[in-house]
């Protein structure tokens, strides 16, 4: 498994367009930690964006490889941040995730710990790509959602979910049909 994660990091280094699936997936996980922390996301995203090309070529931001048996993850970006001043002072919940993250956290630290978020979110995507698929995680994802709206009991529930992901139809209409057809006792 570590070996085809490599695998797709090298090809993002070379495929832009693996290179932009990957590198949203970083920015997923850094801009949450961004937003949280009450810094600028849009001019980190911005930042990144150009570094990603700064070899002439649009890649992706992190680099996977495999050394001595073991699965080594690096991502190096572009972060301009800070831990005080401006929102950070006056925003509730801003102060409540530096709490959580101690009262006394350096730039430098923060900015580890933004690093460390983007590449396990880069790390989630790329160990689902590999094994089951992004897509069929997706999917399951689309059929437990669409069943939490149906006004069903929770086996009715359990039973259209599957049948969704059996059938591959993942829509409200086929949700609603496959209840009834339990219902009916088909």
């Amino acid at each position: 498994m570590a070996e085809r994660i490599a695998l797709l990091s090298k090809i993002g280094q070379n495929d832009s367009f693996r290179a932009v699936t990957n590198n949203k997936g970083i920015m997923n996980g850094v801009d949450a930690v961004l937003l949280a922390t009450g810094n600028d996301a849009r001019a980190v995203e911005a930042a990144c964006g150009v570094w990603a090309n700064e070899k002439g070529k649009y890649s992706s931001l992190s680099q996977w490889n495999v050394k001595d048996d073991k699965l080594i993850g690096s991502l190096t970006i572009p972060l301009a941040i800070g831990t005080v001043g401006g929102s950070i002072n006056s925003r509730t919940d801003v102060k409540q995730s530096y709490r959580l993250l101690g009262q006394g956290i350096t730039s430098s630290e923060l900015a580890n710990v933004i690093a460390a978020v983007g590449l396990a979110n880069n790390l989630a995507a790329l160990l689902a790509i590999s094994t089951t698929g992004i897509q069929a995680g997706h999917m399951k994802l689309q059929a437990k959602n669409t069943v939490a709206n149906l006004t069903a009991t929770l086996r009715e529930k359990k039973q259209v979910r599957q049948m969704m992901i059996d059938k591959k139809e993942y829509s409200l209409a086929a949700a609603e049909q496959f209840l009834k057809q339990i219902r009916e006792g088909q």
